[in-house]
């Protein structure tokens, strides 16, 4: 068979067949859970570096999240007492016997 010049080579195909993913000269995949890890410890020393610049560089410019100045103005110590509605009612009907003793009042008070 080697000596016949003439003789065509036979070649199966499937000897040149190769896994690309399992040879040994392939990349390490990484999976799901690696993926994450490594774009958090990223995330995390690029927050890092730009703490670290904020007290580094003195000419950088102080950021300050408005939210941080927010009040609530209906729970804090100073804030007026919220009536309740029996409250309400009761101011109400007061209000509305004054108004009556002062009708009443200026009717007396009418000479004419």
């Amino acid at each position: 068979d080697y000596s016949d010049v003439n003789k065509p080579v036979v070649v199966d195909p499937a000897v040149f067949g190769r896994s690309y993913f399992n040879r040994p000269s392939a990349d390490e995949t990484e999976t799901y859970e690696e993926a994450e890890e490594r774009a958090q410890v990223l995330a995390d020393a690029a927050k890092l570096k730009d703490l670290a610049t904020d007290y580094s560089d003195v000419n950088k410019p102080v950021v300050v999240d408005p939210a941080v100045f927010g009040r609530s103005y209906f729970n804090r110590p100073s804030a007026d007492e919220t009536e309740t509605y029996e409250e309400a009612e009761e101011r109400a009907q007061v209000l509305a016997d004054a108004a009556k003793l002062k009708d009443l009042a200026t009717d007396y008070s009418d000479v004419n």
